[in-house]
């Protein structure tokens, strides 16, 4: 089901670096208001890899996956962002 409201956007929180490099890792800075935020990493095929439960504002997560891109959603309560 679609979330009837969005209150985060994609500018309150930063993802870096994506391509990802092999075995490496990414950066999340969420927004105040998103502390208590899950993230979910997608391959392009939309297959769930993995499920994050942040410790604080900046989290480094690493992914033991091949170089490439990935999908972020990023679920705040009943909003949600979605970053390719």
């Amino acid at each position: 089901t679609c979330p009837s409201q969005v209150s985060a956007t994609p500018s309150a929180l930063k993802i870096y670096p994506n391509p990802v490099q092999a075995n490496g890792s990414i950066s999340v800075e969420l927004g105040q208001d998103m502390q208590s935020a899950n993230i979910e990493i997608f391959n392009m095929r939309g297959q769930l890899l993995k499920t994050v439960k942040p410790a604080g504002l900046l989290s480094s997560i690493p992914l033991p996956f091949p170089v490439g891109i990935y999908l972020i959603r990023v679920k705040e309560r009943a909003a949600v962002v979605a970053i390719e």
